[in-house]
């Protein structure tokens, strides 16, 4: 198998710079499921959609530290390091989970979720490491 990443932080990004309105959640669900809304099409889930501006904080915090360049060049080290006949492209996706003031996530149960209950994300080829 071979690893690939989603760049999902400018789309979070912009996603923080609209009101907190229906709309912006609206436009979450888009992102998250596409025009069918009938599947996850973009591993975002561990987002809080209406995040406050201390999400909005911490997301233009990884993309200054260049968290996902710093993750695909890491991946493109460990797609030429490990050998496989299994074709499959798991396509991974940081996640920032917003469990202090957005009333989205808490801390323990997402902990053991990101661990545990993971079926759905291996199903669809996705992984989602989590800040």
């Amino acid at each position: 198998m071979k690893f690939n990443l989603i760049k999902v932080l400018p789309k979070i990004r912009d996603l923080y710079k609209l009101p907190r309105t229906k709309k912006r959640f609206d436009t979450y669900l888009k992102l998250l499921q596409g025009e069918s809304k009938t599947d996850m099409i973009l591993p975002i889930a561990g987002y809080n959609p209406m995040g406050k501006e201390l999400a909005t904080e911490k997301v233009e915090q990884l993309i200054y530290l260049k968290a996902e360049e710093l993750v695909e060049k890491e991946l493109q080290t460990i797609n030429k390091i490990i050998p496989t006949n299994d074709k499959r492209i798991i396509q991974i996706a940081i996640n920032l989970i917003d469990d202090v003031e957005g009333a989205w996530s808490n801390r323990y149960t997402t902990d053991y979720k990101s661990k545990f209950e993971i079926a759905a994300l291996v199903k669809r080829n996705f992984c989602t490491p989590c800040f």
